[in-house]
């Protein structure tokens, strides 16, 4: 998004508003999508390549003043690493129960066949 773009704002636009607060108690909505989004987010706000922050200084300090606010103050790591666990476990619960609903269809399928 447009913040994303200018990352010398920052500071003034998550940090000092505590956007990041926001931002990161999202990774532990109850809605999946929710905190896939949140996670896309801020994939996208601490990419450095992709925000310019590797070829401008400005750029630069504000990436690093929202990387130490969401490790500091949001404990943004430990809340990004259950979330990617939790779709992690939602990803095999949904692969288990296809199967076993593929199972049983073919069961039926086998038996009404016969």
């Amino acid at each position: 998004g447009l913040l994303a773009a200018a990352p010398e704002w920052y500071d003034a636009a998550l940090v000092k508003t505590r956007g990041t607060r926001t931002l990161v108690g999202l990774l532990e909505h109850e809605n999946a999508d929710v905190a896939a989004s949140a996670c896309s987010v801020l994939h996208d706000l601490t990419d450095p390549e992709g925000s310019g922050a590797a070829d401008d200084t400005s750029a630069y300090r504000g990436l690093a003043r929202l990387a130490t606010a969401l490790v500091e103050e949001a404990e943004a790591v430990e809340l990004v690493v259950a979330a990617l666990a939790r779709f992690d476990d939602e990803a095999r619960g949904e692969g288990a129960s296809s199967t076993s609903a593929g199972s049983r269809n073919r069961k039926k399928n086998t038996t009404t066949t016969t």
